[in-house]
């Protein structure tokens, strides 16, 4: 892997990680990452837009929370969603970070409802503000890459 390919995934990795679990990655992590990237190639950007919605997602936790909204509803089979799974399966089973996403949340009921409430009015906004931003850019790469593969 060029020293270039290693800074981008390094990093791509540290702003995911933020974004997932509120912390930066150990070494282990870094590395099992970094490994999975060399050994499969389903990892790897497959377009105009692909390619995009992983720099704007790799540039802040906010804008991979973002980003990942969109392709929730949007790119569901996206690369970015790929990785993130990625993400969360190695976090899943290391030593380090397991524990945060296997933690029981004991709050009380009305509070946790009320948790849900502010959490799908925050991702209500995210939707709006990506499809603002990141649509008309989805449509024109989309359109592109049509062009440049011969009008298919």
């Amino acid at each position: 892997m060029t020293v270039e390919a290693n800074s981008r995934l390094s990093r791509e990795c540290r702003v995911l990680c933020r974004y997932l679990i509120g912390q930066e990655p150990n070494d282990y992590l870094l590395e099992k990452y970094r490994d999975a990237h060399l050994k499969d190639k389903r990892y790897d950007a497959s377009g105009y837009f692909d390619l995009f919605l992983l720099r704007v997602a790799a540039t802040s936790p906010m804008f991979a929370r973002m980003a990942d909204s969109y392709a929730w509803l949007f790119a569901s089979r996206s690369t970015l969603r790929r990785k993130l799974i990625l993400l969360l399966a190695i976090l899943e089973n290391s030593g380090s970070t397991h524990a945060l996403l296997d933690a029981v949340d004991h709050t009380r009921t009305p509070v946790l409802y009320l948790s849900f409430l502010k959490e799908a009015l925050l991702f209500a906004a995210r939707i709006v503000l990506s499809l603002v931003v990141l649509l008309p850019i989805h449509l024109a790469l989309g359109f592109a890459g049509r062009i440049r593969q011969g009008g298919r």
